[in-house]
């Protein structure tokens, strides 16, 4: 009898443990739906955005960046809103480099939105090279955009994704890298094949640089 009460206090236990963990990845899963439901379209006109290049025009970029705000609210611990945030705010301050007082705002808080990302995905390469290069434009040749270069380049050796933010900053920051983030770059470069060699070709050819081959 003793043993059998033990049994039931032992599965009763188990029951109280598992039903509010069942309960919390219920909610859970339904806020990650919600958000991901409002932001599908938004993502995807994003994504397309970046394999174009083109920059979306302020209405849209409004949109987005409401839009992401949104889904962040309901998903604080999604790093990848907050990488898109960055995106839209990085690539506004470039856009108007000309006008400090909007593209200093936009590129600081694209940094903050950047960081935000790495705390909940800290080996991310992608978004260490696009922080340094948004560091790089928020003030040259500090060393944080250093530290994140040197990072991005360790970790993201064969990542498109990141190789193309750190060879568009080593294009406008040659002459100021280190001699082994020259190496590393001229590395990637020659060991790269199909579209990648074709971006980091179109990017070398833009800034006239030739003697990568």
């Amino acid at each position: 009898m003793k043993n059998f009460k033990l049994k039931h206090l032992f599965l009763l236990s188990i029951l109280v443990t598992i039903i509010p963990l069942s309960f919390f990845n219920v909610i859970y899963l339904v806020r990650a739906g919600i958000a991901d439901a409002h932001t599908l379209a938004i993502r995807d006109q994003l994504s397309a955005l970046r394999v174009s290049g083109k920059i979306p025009d302020p209405i849209a970029w409004a949109n987005f960046h409401e839009e992401l705000k949104n889904a962040s609210d309901i998903m604080p611990d999604s790093p990848q809103y907050y990488e898109d945030m960055a995106y839209l705010e990085a690539v506004r301050g470039v856009s108007f480099l000309k006008f400090p007082e909007i593209a200093d705002p936009n590129l600081k808080s694209a940094m903050a939105n950047y960081r935000a990302a790495l705390h909940m995905r800290p080996m991310a390469p992608a978004t260490w090279a696009n922080m340094a290069l948004a560091s790089y434009y928020l003030q040259k040749n500090n060393a944080d955009t250093a530290h994140w270069f040197n990072l991005a380049a360790a970790y993201g050796a064969s990542d498109p994704s990141t190789q193309i933010p750190l060879f568009f900053l080593a294009m406008q920051d040659w002459d100021h890298l280190a001699e082994v983030q020259k190496s590393q770059i001229k590395s990637v470069y020659l060991n790269a094949r199909g579209s990648l060699k074709k971006d980091l070709t179109t990017i070398l050819q833009q800034f006239h640089r030739q003697d990568f081959s």
